[in-house]
């Protein structure tokens, strides 16, 4: 899916829209805490990364956006793959059905 997002052209389209403020600490982390809670962070983060590239991020630029899509993926139950994981397995284990929007109560405590 992240392959034919990129070959769609999408990649190319944000960048030119946005330039290389894409490579911006503030536009990292926006994006991040948004869009790594609608799809899972490693897509968020495989499709960001071409963007990146393309705006000449630098390390900086990279840790920043390892550090906000990590952390805001783990704001919503579907934003990283471990948090289904260990919903699932809680489920399996103990009979304990948490959803969705409970999951998103607790994360922000």
């Amino acid at each position: 899916m992240v392959g034919a997002v990129n070959d769609a052209g999408v990649t190319a389209e944000v960048v030119a829209r946005i330039g290389d403020r894409i490579a911006s600490i503030p536009v990292i982390l926006a994006a991040s805490a948004t869009l790594s809670r609608l799809v899972s962070n490693v897509p968020f983060v495989a499709l960001y990364l071409p963007a990146l590239e393309a705006a000449a991020g630098d390390r900086e630029a990279l840790m920043v956006l390892a550090a906000g899509s990590t952390l805001a993926g783990n704001l919503t139950l579907v934003g990283a793959a471990s948090n289904v994981i260990v919903v699932d397995n809680a489920e399996r284990r103990f009979g304990e059905r948490v959803r969705f929007w409970e999951f998103a109560r607790s994360a922000l405590r």
